[in-house]
């Protein structure tokens, strides 16, 4: 409740939130006044006078105000007078303010009249999901370093705390813990507590699955009005709140994003978001942790362009404006993404998992008994074979709880074995399936389930995780086909519309908040649903959709199948790999299998992944993997802890990782690598003839020998070699030049382009450019001086150099250039490198 200190305060924020100047205690014409506003930006607006109480008023309360409002209408005619109340007035003083032209309004009445926001924040409070998710909400904890908090007791004191290096926090949390249900709890109870007081900054909650390109800030601030009946507001009004620090942005699901977007599109939202931050907004951002680190999202980018101690002065000139444009960027990033507040999301605890089941389902006791029973049996398995319970997982509690019914049906629901992640999400679209039978028997469960492990499919691309009615009805024609086939034009159609409109209402699905399209109602639950929908392609031996984004969960449920079942996908994959030229999209259902793999080498103590890329190989020396598309692939040392000979020939190869890998020999050509990582790899004559690179990084390699002929002229690639050296961006000569430098093969090149990238290359460089600039300089200057500090022997023996070779001379302690030296110091600068220079490189 307002307090007498606290009325005023809330009045004056909520006329600033809307673009007026506010003045509180301003004595005027002999009388003090609550609060003076006037409008910014309008010199015609009228001045607004206000008194604030918390009194009921009466006559008496009334006549008080009423006295000194006379006098300032006299002085000021044009002002307007307010009487704000925050419990309101007796009928008889609203009949004398009325004759007096005194404007008499209760604190709920003044919001309403002023607040720009009503329709977003009355349909936040008034949503019956919202007002019963936030009664029913089981409490979560952070847990992680900074310790253990109901999350968000903890979130609402961050929330109204001004601290500027706290102003973007990140919330982690695996799959299922509830992120999404922690944002909307906030902003319901946030919202609730605006109306209130708005002194409490108005939370704006964003789901960012929506976007499945990139966006800028404007775009996203956008977004978020259009969708939250904001759209009448001005963005410029918006983005002004936002640097008075007056909203709080809830954006939701940035792995869901994340998935469908190249690292470079990640980059975007990410400076984007950064850029929000910097202006002042303050946000929350959830994600699960694979999808927001800084190993997995900023690697790429860690050092983008950053210039490298000694790179040529072609790199510095011609790249100039980018390296200055996109280290601007990264700086956004690191001090306001990077260098960020971190909370991780912690499953529920068992009591809390008991609490929440039990608030649920109130007195059905034999209801609690039964989702808890199946709640103990599910557990994850670690490598080393120990078992962690899953109980408290809120989305496998949700889903347990909505299909309560099937379960009390069902005898097998009150076992004794251990379900993993796979079989209980398996139990769960079940007995989805069942529930729909139920409402919709002329449609077998089978049926449903393998069209909606289809649309799982569908939606899980590069086109983002909503499926519009046309896609869906097209789906539909699909999927069905062998049942419409036979019949005419507008029987299919509408049998086309009775499906579609049965389908649509499945349980695993819902509308998204804007009525324009639908979505699976979990994201677990559709990534459990597309990857069952790829194993059935490898059980029919057909091909997969090589534009589904194979995410970690995907890999990480399918890891947790039966052993048995895990050894039977794997021998069907050996079999199709024999023939993968004939089945489009095989090398996602390798990277679907990716984890099960790493995973196998431990449970049957074999060589990890060697025994299957073996059995792949037909007895040839290189693992096949030529002609097909992976991505989010990690190939580690402990996985191939011998030589392995690849065979990567014209694949598309996205985000993948080799870390400290002996790739000699290896072969990579006609590929396609995108924003690939090899750390510390030895790639001896390894073969990327007419490769693509874009965007790869090449961290410490030994490049002896690898063949880098005809690569894609538009190569980009970010490469260190030796200890505490900075990432360099190289491309076209640059990118040549590095290669050949460290051993490679290449296309010609200039020995300028190679020589560049020698250790030294700086200090030859600043002796020449010093020596033309003047006619005359000092030895000592030239040799003991700025870049020379780096090494005066070398700066002295190079000096000796141009001096025996007749480029310059020495007169006692200075030094000038000769006539063929200043031709040879012009063609230095023209890029062209004299042979003497080079030999002196050469030599070192």
């Amino acid at each position: 409740m307002l307090d007498a200190r606290s009325l005023p305060t809330a009045i004056g924020q909520l006329l600033k939130n809307n673009n007026y100047d506010v003045q509180f205690g301003v004595e005027i014409h002999g009388a003090e006044v609550d609060i003076v506003a006037v409008p910014i930006g309008d010199p015609y607006g009228r001045r607004l006078f206000i008194e604030a109480t918390i009194e009921y008023v009466d006559n008496t309360k009334y006549g008080k105000d009423a006295s000194k409002f006379l006098l300032l209408a006299k002085r000021e005619p044009s002002a307007a007078l307010i009487i704000v109340s925050s419990t309101g007035f007796t009928p008889s003083v609203r009949e004398r303010a009325e004759e007096a032209g005194v404007n008499i309004e209760t604190y709920d009445q003044f919001f309403r009249k002023f607040e720009r926001y009503e329709k977003y924040t009355s349909s936040v409070v008034s949503n019956g999901e919202l007002v019963n998710l936030s009664g029913v909400y089981e409490e979560a904890n952070f847990e992680d370093s900074h310790g253990v908090d109901y999350a968000t007791d903890w979130l609402t004191v961050w929330a109204k705390d001004d601290d500027p290096e706290a102003r973007w926090l990140i919330v982690l949390g695996e799959y299922g813990t509830g992120k999404t249900c922690l944002t909307q709890v906030l902003q319901y109870r946030w919202t609730k507590e605006y109306i209130e007081n708005p002194i409490f900054r108005l939370p704006l909650r964003i789901t960012l699955r929506d976007f499945s390109r990139q966006f800028d800030a404007r775009a996203l601030i956008h977004h978020a009005l259009d969708n939250n009946n904001l759209g009448h507001i001005n963005i410029d009004f918006i983005f002004q709140l936002i640097r008075q620090q007056r909203l709080i942005l809830l954006l939701d699901g940035y792995d869901e994003m994340a998935q469908f977007m190249t690292p470079r599109m990640r980059r975007d939202c990410l400076a984007a978001l950064a850029e929000l931050s910097r202006d002042g907004a303050r946000g929350i951002l959830t994600s699960r942790p694979n999808y927001f680190t800084e190993d997995e999202e900023i690697r790429v980018f860690e050092a983008l362009y950053n210039e490298l101690s000694g790179s040529s002065i072609s790199v510095l000139r011609l790249q100039q404006d980018i390296v200055d444009r996109e280290k601007s960027v990264d700086s956004l990033i690191e001090s306001h993404l990077l260098n960020r507040f971190e909370r991780t999301l912690r499953d529920l605890n068992p009591g809390q998992t008991e609490a929440l089941v039990r608030r649920k389902l109130g007195d059905d006791t034999g209801g609690c008994d039964i989702v808890l029973s199946v709640l103990h049996r599910v557990f994850r398995a670690s490598e080393a074979g120990e078992r962690t319970s899953l109980s408290g997982k809120p989305v496998i509690v949700s889903y347990l709880l909505d299909v309560l019914d099937q379960l009390r049906a069902d005898e097998d629901s009150s076992g004794s074995e251990g379900l993993t992640e796979w079989s209980i999400y398996g139990v769960i679209v079940d007995r989805l399936m069942l529930r729909d039978l139920i409402r919709s028997p002329d449609l077998s469960a089978q049926k449903r389930r393998t069209f909606l492990e289809s649309l799982a499919l569908e939606v899980s691309t590069i086109n983002g995780a909503v499926i519009k009615e046309d896609r869906f009805r097209t789906l539909v024609d699909a999927e069905f086909h062998s049942e419409l086939r036979m019949l005419d034009s507008d029987d299919r159609r509408r049998a086309i519309d009775q499906l579609f409109e049965d389908l649509r209402s499945s349980a695993t699905l819902t509308r998204t908040a804007s009525g324009d399209g639908w979505i699976f109602s979990h994201s677990s639950l559709r990534e459990f649903m597309a990857a069952r929908s790829m194993l059935r392609s490898l059980d029919e031996a057909r091909s997969a959709n090589s534009s589904t984004k194979v995410t970690a969960l995907m890999q990480h449920l399918v890891a947790t199948m039966d052993s048995a079942d895990i050894e039977t996908a794997l021998q069907k994959l050996v079999i199709l790999w024999q023939s993968r030229s004939q089945y489009h999209g095989i090398g996602r259902l390798l990277c679907l299998l990716w984890e099960a793999l790493e995973i196998r080498g431990t449970r049957f103590n074999e060589k990890h992944s060697l025994s299957f890329f073996n059995s792949t190989s037909g007895g040839s020396a290189f693992v096949p993997l030529d002609d097909v598309r992976l991505s989010r692939l990690n190939f580690r040392l402990e996985c191939f802890p011998d030589i392995c000979l690849f065979d990567f020939t014209g694949s598309e190869l996205e985000e993948l990782t080799f870390d400290r890998c002996d790739l000699s020999e290896s072969k990579f050509n006609t590929s396609i690598i995108g924003s690939t990582v090899f750390n510390h790899c030895n790639l001896r004559n390894a073969d990327f003839e007419g490769a693509a690179l874009i965007e790869c990084i090449f961290d410490n390699c030994d490049l002896t020998g690898a063949d880098f002929k005809g690569l894609d002229a538009d190569s980009i690639i970010f490469a260190r070699i030796g200890i505490d050296r900075e990432l360099l961006r190289v491309e076209g000569d640059d990118l040549k030049g590095f290669l050949r430098y460290f051993g490679a093969f290449t296309d010609d090149v200039t020995k300028f382009k190679t020589l560049q990238f020698h250790p030294k290359f700086s200090v030859i460089s600043k002796i020449l450019g010093r020596l033309s600039q003047q006619k005359n300089h000092q030895v000592v200057g030239l040799t003991q001086r700025g870049e020379a500090q780096r090494d005066p022997q070398l700066a002295r023996q190079f000096l000796n150099h141009l001096i025996k070779s007749g480029l310059a001379t020495q007169r006692q302690t200075m030094v000038s250039l000769t006539a063929e030296g200043r031709n040879v110091v012009g063609t230095f600068e023209r890029e062209e490198l004299d042979i003497r220079i080079a030999a002196f490189l050469e030599q070192r």
